[in-house]
């Protein structure tokens, strides 16, 4: 057996040991409230996020929705964060293969990025973690794509799938710009080799997709302020929320 097809047969056992847990688990509370609170509103109640509530992952609850139009059952409901865990495997293995240069470092960077269980869990369940972290993997893919070769198509996808990992999880806000952030750095250094057309177009592509992000994201961000749910752990101190 090649030394390369290593990793692909352990992308294999990770995405069996996903779909296993994926398969045998029971629902867990929040998946529940997902399918019973979420899934089961209105497509314009769900992209507009009416009532404000965290707990609403966009794409994962409209991707529920569609699959549950084939039957209603756990594995259905938990098929698109599976999907994602494939995606996320997929973009692993180009990307270690493309960075790493020997096999063993190649075996080592693989083994880190995919074999943590408390990430692998998030492929098994119907919340947005598993789509954002498998759109964010592909998104580095094309940054290193883009790095590369300097061409824009590399960073439109690149763009396009962090736009998705948003949509699926708000809190891949931060990954989106510091995406932006990190494209331009490859661009602008070193100042000596600075092409400002291509700068410019670049960043016209940056543009679009940060407006189609904002014209998907701004009604259900606005929900989430209005109804003071963009807090993080406890809200009555360290103590009361302790003990």
């Amino acid at each position: 057996m090649k030394k390369e097809h290593t990793l692909i047969i352990l992308s294999i056992l990770a995405f069996l040991y996903c779909l296993a847990r994926a398969v045998g688990l029971s629902m867990t509370h929040d998946e529940s409230a997902t399918v019973l609170e979420f899934a089961s509103r209105p497509f314009w109640k769900v992209v507009t996020n009416d009532p404000g509530r965290a707990n609403n992952h966009l794409l994962n609850t409209l991707l529920i929705q569609f699959f549950t139009l084939f039957g209603n059952n756990k594995f259905l409901i938990r098929l698109p964060n599976l999907l994602a865990g494939g995606l996320f495997l997929y973009f692993s293995y180009r990307l270690v293969r493309a960075i790493a240069t020997g096999w063993w470092e190649q075996l080592l960077a693989f083994s880190l990025l995919v074999f943590n269980p408390y990430l692998l869990e998030f492929f098994s369940l119907a919340r947005g973690y598993g789509l954002g972290m498998g759109f964010m993997v592909g998104s580095l893919y094309f940054l290193h794509r883009f790095r590369e070769a300097r061409q824009l198509r590399p960073l439109a996808w690149s763009m396009g799938l962090a736009v998705l990992a948003c949509y699926s999880n708000l809190t891949m806000l931060t990954y989106f710009v510091a995406l932006i952030v990190v494209a331009n750095l490859l661009m602008l250094l070193p100042v000596k080799e600075i092409n400002r057309r291509r700068w410019l177009r670049a960043n016209l592509t940056i543009l679009f997709f940060s407006l189609v992000l904002f014209a998907l994201i701004f009604a259900p961000l606005s929900a989430l302020i209005r109804e003071g749910e963009l807090y993080y752990g406890g809200t009555r101190g360290v103590l009361p929320n302790t003990f």
